[in-house]
């Protein structure tokens, strides 16, 4: 089995935080995540730090190897703790940068991060969390739960490009690392996310990856090798021709241009059929017409 690297598992310690604490959280993520279990954690097995709050500092040692931090005598990396004198520097699973928090007694007085290098305090902060920093060890002691049973309510599960998924998923299975007890497979996920909306967007036509006719509204679909089942929305925009402009006069026409000379080849397309009443608009990434 391979393990990922600190930085990894800090940034997915931190997501697991989030979703804790927010309502209707937006989260983006690739297939590969979607499909990896992740530990069961609830708020209290994660340490938050803010100055002004209060901890005791005999706990301190106790509270910090419980998260899986190390003690050592000077901070040089990730998941150690150092303590001296009422301060503690400690490198966060969660964080890019090391931090130094000094107490006055048992309320926690400055936060800041510094560098590892020189050992000097650089940016003052409010406050910091303190995330368990063993994975493998947190899956094993508090169970494990897929991405989409986190939220605190129904997600809506939103496929973008299926099939770019699909060859990702391909890759993925020839990996070492899909063999690992915390993955699942696709017939897992597609059962698990069933009772959820679920929305395909696809930069093509359905047609292009079922055989279907263009006026059924139900149909279904191969993905992942599962047979999945959808409605079908259309966008409401057509492509724009000159028999549909003259068709519509009384429509406000727009058109959009990015650069100069597509603004010069729109005048004088304009120009060429007679049409008078119309709005330019400049923006980037648009196609003139």
């Amino acid at each position: 089995e391979i393990l990922p690297n600190a930085d990894l598992v800090g940034k997915r310690m931190q997501t697991l935080y989030e979703l804790s604490q927010r309502s209707h959280p937006v989260l983006l993520v690739e297939i590969g995540s979607a499909l990896q279990y992740l530990p069961c954690l609830e708020p209290s097995d994660f340490l938050l730090w803010e100055k002004g709050a209060h901890c005791s500092w005999e706990d301190i040692p106790q509270k910090l190897t419980s998260l899986g931090y190390l003690p050592v005598p000077m901070v040089t990396d990730k998941k150690q703790f150092a303590l001296r004198h009422g301060i503690v520097d400690i490198f966060p699973i969660s964080t890019p940068e090391p931090y130094r928090v000094e107490f006055f007694g048992a309320t926690i007085d400055t936060l800041r991060t510094f560098d590892l290098a020189s050992q000097r305090s650089i940016e003052k902060k409010e406050r910091v969390l303190l995330a368990p920093t063993d994975e493998k060890k947190q899956l094993q002691k508090k169970g494990k739960k897929p991405l989409w049973e986190l939220f605190q309510k129904p997600p809506l599960i939103v496929f973008d490009d299926p099939a770019s998924l699909e060859d990702a998923f391909v890759t993925l299975k020839s990996l070492p690392g899909y063999a690992s007890p915390w993955m699942m497979g696709a017939d897992t996920l597609f059962q698990g996310i069933a009772k959820y909306d679920l929305l395909y967007l696809l930069p093509q036509a359905l047609e292009r990856l079922s055989p279907i006719s263009p006026q059924m509204e139900y149909t279904q679909f191969s993905l992942f090798d599962e047979t999945l089942f959808a409605q079908r929305y259309a966008h409401n925009f057509y492509p724009a021709s000159l028999e549909m402009i003259e068709e519509e006069a009384e429509l406000p026409l727009y058109f959009f241009y990015e650069k100069e000379n597509q603004k010069k080849e729109l005048l004088s397309w304009l120009e060429t059929h007679h049409i008078s009443s119309y709005t330019l608009l400049q923006g980037e990434k648009t196609t003139a017409l």
